[in-house]
């Protein structure tokens, strides 16, 4: 099991005039997906530019520590830059390259995979500028499922007891009058299962 990383992502809408809070791309299809709960919908840039920029604003300054983008087809050697400051020209440059986070490579040309940045600890801004710079050479349009940004929980101890994968029965069973077990046949899958030890009282009312 790895690492527990759960992100409230703040709500963003997509338009160019940015509306605040709101996220900007530009030179591809799909816009909307990059907001779409399903990553397997995604956003496909169009032509050979190998440089793309995405461009977010808050609305104000923001509490913020995780950057995500889900479910994209990057390549081992792109490299991804982060800006970000109170105003829109920025100030702080961070520039990353992304460990590639392998999600699967069954029936793609490329693998596909998950970029996400987590500072130490939360920094407040209000724009945000995510530049992904593409190998040269034979590129494949870039895709990416899902842009999210936001504050994450992570629990102070990540190990607990009893944190696995899990197996889940969509059968039945129900107890009949007589003592006799009436069970329905149905498919096992498998699941994950995490225990959260640490929380304090207000953080499992919240």
């Amino acid at each position: 099991m790895t690492d527990v990383l759960i992100i409230e992502p703040i709500d963003l809408s997509f338009n160019a005039a940015y509306p605040n809070p709101s996220l900007f791309i530009g030179g591809g299809t799909g816009d909307a997906n990059l907001l779409s709960n399903d990553p397997r919908e995604v956003w496909v840039g169009l032509g050979n530019a190998t440089k793309r920029v995405i461009y977010i604003d808050l609305g104000y300054d923001t509490l913020i520590d995780t950057i995500f983008l889900g479910n994209t087809n990057r390549r081992a050697g792109d490299l991804w830059s982060i800006e970000w400051g109170s105003s829109q020209s920025g100030g702080n440059a961070f520039f990353y390259n992304s460990p590639f986070i392998l999600t699967s490579d069954d029936g793609f040309s490329y693998p596909r995979g998950d970029m996400i940045y987590v500072l130490p600890v939360p920094i407040s801004l209000r724009f945000i500028t995510i530049t992904i710079d593409q190998l040269p050479g034979n590129n494949p349009p870039l895709e990416i499922g899902r842009v999210i940004v936001g504050k994450a929980f992570r629990p102070l101890y990540n190990r607990e007891t009893g944190a696995s994968r899990v197996p889940l029965d969509s059968g039945s069973r129900e107890r009949a009058s007589d003592g006799t077990l009436n069970t329905v046949s149905g498919s096992l899958i498998s699941g994950f299962k995490w225990v959260f030890g640490d929380l304090s009282d207000a953080e499992i009312k919240t």
